[in-house]
This record gives structure tokens, C-alpha cells and sequence, in this order.
């Protein structure tokens, strides 16, 4: 009882001292672009949606409980051969837009003072072709942001009275705002590479990024200015196919730093492959079961599994928790579920451009 009375101490001071750095937090970092990079919306496929489920540190005080949803189409393919249904023809349809825009929605709750962050994504991209086989892209962010925490259930060092804690005692914090609301911005590029082969692509992305660009104030106690300090990040992830059979290796990774905070997580999936294209539409996307391990420097070593059955896909991971916490935790970490729907090919006998 001590030792999860001690923990939850702990985590509510990380989370009230420390939240002008904390950013909303998923270990299948790959299926929610938005909170990586801008330029990633749009970037692979014409249509994509999805859902996500986190719990994290439950197993031994209130820890956090993630949600998110998120959607994101190009507004319109280019270089395509479409058939006529009324006249049996086939003509090309060209355009120059190759823009993409996404919307997503994620919350956040956490610790015995819940505190709550809640973020609305709206991003905007663009590509332009590098070549046959390549292109870059360019993406903007602007988000909506309300954070939030219930004072009334949070305990602090100065309420012990040296065998309990007294609520009665004063905490000597003072609080200015039990909510504030803000906006801020984001930006990022991002380069990817497909061979556009018929059996399986060598393909890669390599992105960068930059979010809290304008700096916002977020300041729960009274005593000075909180700002948000700018997050960076590098990511990239390759995608090896292994000669002779339906294998793939995809090694992917994310560097992160926000203030005196770093944070790195590298691994790689396998993949098998055991569906085909459509022949002619193009439609139906190779369907594939995947698994792998990331680790997160000095915090989680992270297993996950993944089905992909045509359009429709299902994550799940889990977080063995390497980190200081480990005596309370015992090494239990987190849990996350994701659910997802991809349309890559939306129009009749595509050509073989980077799109």
C-alpha cells in the first residue's frame, strides 16, 4: 500500500511539474502520423482511418488511459488510367493536386489528479515529385489543445506528517488554473522511396519535424510562465522484402527531443505476405500478418503483432516496462489496440508513378 501510495505521488508530481513537456504518448508511433510528423498525412495511402486504445501503469496506481481517432484522404490521385462504365474506354485522367488533408482527435488521462489533455489535429500536405520513384513532401499542423487536472484528489510531500498523509496539511502549491485552453502549430518534410515493383516494393521514408512551434503558454500554477517548448523529431522505416518469398523485414524508428528530454525507439517488424493485388482494379491490397520488437531507450521494451486482411487492419502491443518504476510496476507496462481501414488504390488500371 505504501509503495503504490508513493508512486502515485510520484507520477502526480511528474505530471504537474513536468507537463509543459509531456506530449500525448503511443508505442505503434507508425499508425498515428499526426502526432509524428505533418507531411506523413496522405503520404501512403488515398484513404485512411483509424482508432486507438492505450492503458498504461494501471497495474499499480491510476496511470494513463489514451484514446484516439484519426482520418486522412488525398483530395484527388493523379497520372491515372480510368475506364469509362457507360462507354467501355479507357482515358487518362491527369491533375497537378497532390494535396492531402487529415483530421484526428486523441485524449489523455492520467494519475489519481486526473490530469487530462485533450488535442484536435487538422493537417494539411503536399508532394512533389523527385522522380519515377520518389517524392517529398511538406505538411502543416494546427491544433486545438485544453488541458485540465482535479487538485481536490492530489497529495503532496508537504501533507505528510511523517507516518501519513494529511489532507488537512496545506501543499504550499498554488494553483492559478485547474484548466487552460490553446493553440499551437506544427510543420514537418518528408522523403519516400518505392521501386514500384509487381511482386513486393523496396520502399522507405526518412521525415523530420517540428511541433509547438509557437511556443504556447500552458501554465497551471501561479508562480511564472509555463511554456511548451518545441518537440523534434527524425523518423524513418524501410521496407526489405527477403528474395525468393513472402517476407519482408521493416526496421523503423523515432527520435524525439523536447527541452532537456530525449527519447529514442528503434526495432523492426516481419511481415508475410499471403494475398494478392487485384489484377485489374488494383483495389484489393496484399494482406499480411506482421510482428516485432521496438525497444524505448531506458524505458520499455515494446512486442507487437499486426493482421492486415485487404482494407481492414488490427494492432496490438505491449510494453515491458524497463524504466526506474520497474520496482513498482514489476515490469508491467502498457497495452495498446489499434483498428484501422486503408484505401491505397481508388481509381481503375493505376499507372506506375509515384503518386
Amino acid at each position: 500500500m505504501k509503495k503504490k501510495l508513493k508512486y502515485s505521488v510520484l507520477i502526480s508530481l511528474m505530471l504537474i511539474k513536468g507537463f509543459k513537456s509531456q506530449d500525448l504518448h503511443f508505442s505503434q508511433f507508425k499508425e498515428n502520423p499526426s502526432l509524428v510528423n505533418p507531411a506523413l498525412t496522405g503520404a501512403f495511402e488515398n484513404l485512411r482511418a483509424s482508432i486507438t486504445y492505450r492503458s498504461q501503469w494501471n497495474s499499480f496506481t491510476n496511470g494513463f488511459v489514451g484514446y484516439g481517432a484519426s482520418v486522412e484522404t488525398r483530395f484527388k490521385s493523379n497520372n491515372w488510367e480510368k475506364v469509362d462504365a457507360f462507354r467501355s474506354m479507357t482515358f487518362k485522367e491527369k491533375t497537378t493536386n497532390r494535396l492531402a488533408m487529415g483530421a484526428s482527435v486523441y485524449s489523455d488521462k492520467s494519475g489519481d489528479g486526473q490530469y487530462g489533455i485533450t488535442v484536435g489535429n487538422l493537417s494539411l500536405a503536399s508532394s512533389v515529385p523527385l522522380n519515377r520513384y520518389s517524392k517529398l513532401s511538406i505538411g502543416v499542423q494546427g491544433s486545438f489543445v485544453q488541458k485540465s487536472i482535479n487538485t481536490n484528489k492530489l497529495i503532496f510531500p508537504n501533507q505528510f506528517d511523517g507516518l501519513n498523509y494529511n489532507t488537512n496539511n496545506l501543499s504550499n502549491e498554488n494553483f492559478a488554473n485547474t484548466q487552460v485552453i490553446y493553440g499551437e502549430l506544427a510543420t514537418g518534410m518528408l522523403y519516400t522511396y518505392n521501386d514500384n515493383k509487381k511482386e513486393q516494393s523496396k520502399s522507405g521514408s526518412l521525415g523530420i519535424s517540428a511541433y509547438h512551434l509557437n511556443k504556447p503558454s500552458a501554465n497551471f500554477l501561479d508562480s511564472g510562465i509555463d511554456k511548451v517548448m518545441p518537440r523534434y523529431s527524425l523518423h524513418g522505416e524501410f521496407n526489405m522484402p527477403i528474395a525468393g518469398s513472402n517476407l519482408s523485414i521493416n526496421p523503423s524508428f523515432l527520435a524525439q527531443m523536447q527541452g532537456k528530454l530525449f527519447e529514442v525507439a528503434i526495432g523492426s517488424h516481419v511481415k508475410y505476405y499471403y494475398g494478392q493485388n487485384s489484377k485489374y482494379t488494383g483495389i484489393k491490397q496484399k494482406s499480411f500478418v506482421e510482428f516485432g520488437t521496438h525497444y524505448r531507450l531506458n524505458d520499455a521494451l515494446i512486442f507487437s503483432v499486426g493482421l492486415n486482411k485487404n482494407n481492414f487492419g488490427i494492432g496490438f502491443s505491449y510494453d515491458v516496462n524497463l524504466s526506474k518504476l520497474t520496482p513498482a510496476s514489476n515490469y508491467r507496462g502498457a497495452t495498446e489496440v489499434q483498428l484501422k481501414y486503408t484505401l491505397k488504390k481508388s481509381y481503375l488500371y493505376q499507372k506506375k508513378a509515384m503518386l
